[in-house]
């Protein structure tokens, strides 16, 4: 039998070596993540951005669409698409008290304005680009803020990856039919346009399922016109349900009720730790003269 070619040996050798690296070597466990922001609100933004901070600090690689960019830096880019949105600033606290008052008009503004914000962050040319992909996505995961509309899960549908949405409010009862396919007892959790934090009289508790099923139809009813008279791509697609729905919410702050397991609340993540006032020396204010 011939003894094995010097080379052989060593190619064995060579092969065992790394074996054992792939053995010993971890798995890599970052994601590349695509963040949007569909909101031009500034504390919209500052909840998003305070989820994808601790992301970054970990050492997934995020690529940012949004419309208040305050620079890129390592494994994390960001998209700026304040050019094609309309922002909510100086707006008159008188007028959205008002407005606050009548829940139909709240319910079918937010119907529309969610599907208005898909259309104009889908519209983008570099989304446009994201969509083209398919399914050869760089993506791994979609992170973007919802309203009422499911239509933010289309990129993540065409992509064929996971979606987590993000809500800035501490309530989701105007959403949680659509995303969770459960919603909260009115008898005891108030909905989000409700007058009472908690309904304790028989009337409170009637007014508050009324307002529950009202906005359940009459948001259906403003999306199937939407869909009728102005037909969209992603309507014609079943979009994803999302895996997580992070929440500015915590339980201290919320009554007590049954929790849904995909629900994470995360409030106040985006804040930041308070510093400790300065001392104030040798300063004498008399309020007398």
């Amino acid at each position: 039998m011939a003894a094995p070619s010097r080379g052989s040996m060593w190619s064995r050798v060579v092969i065992m070596l790394l074996a054992c690296v792939n053995l010993v070597t971890l798995p890599v466990n970052s994601a590349h993540i695509l963040a949007v922001e569909t909101v031009c609100g500034k504390s919209h933004w500052n909840f998003m951005s305070g989820l994808l901070r601790p992301l970054v600090g970990s050492g997934h690689t995020i690529t940012a669409f949004t419309p208040f960019p305050d620079g890129d830096r390592e494994n994390y880019t960001e998209v700026d698409i304040s050019g094609c949105m309309n922002c909510f600033r100086d707006k008159d606290l008188k007028g959205m008290i008002a407005n606050r008052s009548n829940s139909m008009a709240i319910i079918s503004k937010f119907a529309s304005l969610s599907r208005e914000l898909c259309d104009t962050v889908y519209a983008d040319d570099r989304m446009i680009e994201v969509l083209r992909r398919n399914g050869t996505s760089y993506f791994d995961l979609v992170i973007i803020e919802t309203l009422t509309s499911e239509c933010v899960s289309y990129v993540a549908t065409i992509l064929n990856v996971p979606v987590i949405y993000v809500t800035p409010l501490s309530k989701t009862s105007m959403i949680e039919q659509y995303i969770t396919g459960h919603f909260s007892n009115p008898a005891v959790i108030s909905h989000a346009l409700s007058d009472n934090d908690v309904p304790t009289t028989f009337i409170q508790r009637m007014v508050n399922a009324a307002l529950l099923v009202y906005g359940l139809i009459y948001n259906d009813l403003t999306v199937f016109r939407l869909r009728w008279s102005n037909p969209n791509p992603y309507d014609l697609v079943l979009l994803s349900k999302p895996s997580l729905v992070f929440v500015n919410s915590h339980p201290v702050i919320t009554t007590p009720s049954p929790g849904v397991t995909n629900i994470i609340n995360v409030g106040g993540i985006h804040l930041t730790v308070a510093k400790s006032l300065p001392q104030v020396r040798n300063i004498h204010i008399s309020i007398y003269k």
